[in-house]
């Protein structure tokens, strides 16, 4: 029962992890090109 738990709790942070990843690259990717079409106008 603990292997089940450490494995459901490894899992959580691992999405936990990619979601905030994710989130991150997202949010960076849209103020770059925010800032790129500032730059070219």
């Amino acid at each position: 029962m603990s292997l089940l738990g450490s494995v459901l709790g490894f899992a959580m942070l691992v999405s936990f992890l990619l979601t905030t990843g994710l989130l991150t690259v997202i949010t960076g990717g849209a103020v770059a090109y925010a800032a790129m079409q500032n730059r070219s106008n």
